[in-house]
């Protein structure tokens, strides 16, 4: 018969050998705690036998707490190899099923996706700017038209009395004219009238040029908005999303202690961090277009209209001190008919 000495050693060298060789968890160390106690009360019976749940309680020997994790040999996440985009759908019965899922599908191919997504953007980018420079041309075209009727209509205005114009210019030029001889009305034309169809020129050019700007920005915010809503509502992206800003919100020890989940969240992290910057970028790349390369287009055509007003300018103002049109001005104040 065996005595219970030799049992309790043969036991303890046992458990030795287990502790060293294997990694064992804790609902494992209980049960060769109790196993030692009942060794060593001379029970020894089947129960003595620490429990196999499965193959995998015996595991290789943990040196840190990295080695709850398995190795990473990339940034898959230890899925099977895709060999197309299909290859990863299985059937999802419900939508936890998809959620799992979501957060599984291995991030080399949620790069790829998003690489493949900007170029795609940037080919729709090229259609969208051409489209706006044929808007900006008719634009253009047509404000030709209006500049040209704007011109005669200055032309109308300055010729004859202005009823409104001190409430325009605040402006008492007829009550302090009236003793004004040819002189003194050439002089006012020359200075003060001349600076007020310099303010007249500058609120068209204004009204105009706060028009196509704010056209041309409105038609950029709406575009890119709905591009990169476009990206954002992806299913797959949606559920991910949804995933992690849930995890993002549990306890510390969900967060710090599951390790494995920890290390996908950041990548999950970065990744929307990288997304986001890169589209940052890309936007106030394109901006810089629509602020200053498409404001530089406009000024040229500004400045071609600021010369062809100072020509009309100088001309108009010889003419209405060769005419000696403040008669006119006089005449119609005072509701006579003109005969000059």
């Amino acid at each position: 018969m065996v005595s219970p000495l030799f049992i309790t050693t043969f036991t303890l060298l046992f458990v030795f050998h287990l502790n060293h060789t294997s990694t064992v968890r804790p609902k494992m160390h209980i049960n060769i705690y109790m196993y030692i106690n009942m060794c060593s009360s001379n029970i020894l019976t089947n129960d003595c036998l620490p429990p196999l749940n499965d193959e995998n309680d015996f595991l290789p020997p943990l040196n840190d707490e990295n080695d709850f994790l398995p190795p990473l040999n990339d940034e898959i996440d230890f899925l099977p190899p895709l060999n197309d985009e299909n290859d990863f759908i299985p059937p999802l019965n419900d939508e936890n099923d998809y959620k799992k899922f979501a957060i599984k599908i291995p991030e080399k191919w949620k790069k790829k996706e998003w690489i493949k997504w900007m170029k795609q953007t940037e080919e729709d980018w090229l259609v969208f700017n051409t489209y706006i420079i044929k808007k900006k041309k008719k634009w253009l075209a047509r404000k030709e038209i209006k500049w040209k009727n704007w011109i005669r209509g200055m032309e109308k205005k300055w010729m004859h009395y202005n009823p409104h114009i001190y409430r325009e210019f605040k402006s008492n030029t007829m009550k302090k004219s009236q003793s004004w001889d040819d002189t003194q009305w050439a002089r006012w034309i020359e200075t003060e009238g001349k600076d007020f169809m310099e303010i007249e020129w500058e609120k068209w050019i204004y009204q105009n040029n706060k028009y196509i700007n704010e056209w041309i920005m409105n038609q950029w915010l709406q575009w890119k908005n709905k591009k990169i809503m476009q990206w954002l509502m992806n299913s797959w992206k949606c559920e991910e999303d949804e995933y992690w800003e849930t995890w993002e919100r549990s306890t510390i020890w969900e967060k710090w202690f599951n390790l494995r989940k920890r290390r996908k969240w950041l990548r999950w992290h970065n990744r929307i961090n990288k997304e986001t910057d890169q589209w940052n970028k890309w936007v106030k790349s394109k901006e810089v277009i629509y602020t200053k390369e498409a404001n530089n287009k406009l000024l040229e055509w500004i400045n071609e209209k600021r010369n062809s007003f100072n020509n009309w300018k100088k001309s108009f103002i010889d003419k209405w001190i060769h005419k000696k049109q403040w008669i006119v001005w006089i005449r119609e104040k005072q509701n006579l008919p003109c005969t000059i």
